[in-house]
């Protein structure tokens, strides 16, 4: 079974729009402003195409009973420890698109990307194949190498 979207609420709808749009390229595809049922209370609703089967959605809640200051992520909000501790809040993963590359470059939201080396991952995989054929056990996960470009690595032509 499919989904139509997931939804978020955020406190700066802006800022969350310019990095989904920019760095990672999806399209705005309906916006819907409605009353909420606490009076004078409004919120608006961004839905963006992720380039798959169902879309991301964004909530800006104007409402007496949200704190302006409510905690918007998920795990903290839930009283959850934080899964990525330790971990710069401008790195997102893209996978090394070159279209990443360029927004990397010319300075957008997207700050860093993770790359992975196609030869590695092919060689990995002719040789789990290879010995799966040879009737070795082959693991469940083969770890390949990964890498990180940012701003400074893509001048430099890394």
């Amino acid at each position: 079974m499919g989904y139509h979207h997931l939804a978020f609420a955020t406190r700066d709808l802006e800022a969350n729009h310019a990095f989904y749009t920019e760095a990672m390229g999806f399209e705005l595809v309906k916006a819907v402003v409605g009353p909420t049922e606490a009076p004078g209370g409004w919120a608006k609703h961004l839905f963006y195409d992720t380039g798959g089967d169902g879309m991301i959605a964004f909530w800006e809640l104007h409402d007496q009973r949200v704190p302006a200051d409510f905690d918007p992520r998920i795990s903290e909000g839930l009283g959850l420890p934080s899964w990525e501790e330790g971990a710069p809040a401008d790195l997102v993963v893209y996978d090394g698109d070159p279209e990443a590359r360029q927004k990397i470059l010319a300075g957008s939201a997207l700050k860093a990307d993770v790359v992975q080396y196609p030869r590695e991952i092919g060689k990995a995989t002719a040789n789990a194949v290879a010995d799966y054929l040879e009737g070795k056990k082959v693991p469940a996960f083969v770890p390949v190498e990964t890498g990180i470009v940012d701003r400074e690595s893509l001048s430099k032509g890394e």
